[in-house]
């Protein structure tokens, strides 16, 4: 048994894992890292870092992207979507982070 992430994971004499998330809970490990999870989808993600797969496609233009949110935020460089509003200001921002460094400025 050893401790991952504030949880504890017991190691079988098979080499399977349980991290305490039920019977039926399988920790998956990727093939290239120690990384592991209890989610299939989050591994699948993980490996990409390793691959480069980039399955995602922009519709305007040749750019690809290894997740969903990374093509949904490129995507609004085409669409100019600017869904983060300044509550003080107009000001408005097509990213979460330029949002964040407007604010700052709110403060000096």
């Amino acid at each position: 048994m050893w401790y991952r992430k504030g949880r504890i994971v017991e190691a079988y004499s098979d080499g399977s894992r349980n991290s305490g998330r039920g019977a039926g809970s399988k920790v998956n490990q990727c093939p290239y890292c120690n990384h592991t999870t209890v989610r299939k989808d989050h591994m699948s993600k993980h490996i990409r870092t390793h691959t480069g797969e980039k399955p995602f496609v922009c519709t305007h233009c040749p750019h690809r992207s290894a997740t969903k949110y990374a093509l949904n935020k490129h995507i609004r460089i085409h669409t100019g979507e600017k869904p983060y509003n300044c509550s003080l200001c107009p000001y408005r921002a097509s990213q979460k982070s330029a949002l964040q460094c407007h604010l700052l400025k709110h403060k000096t």
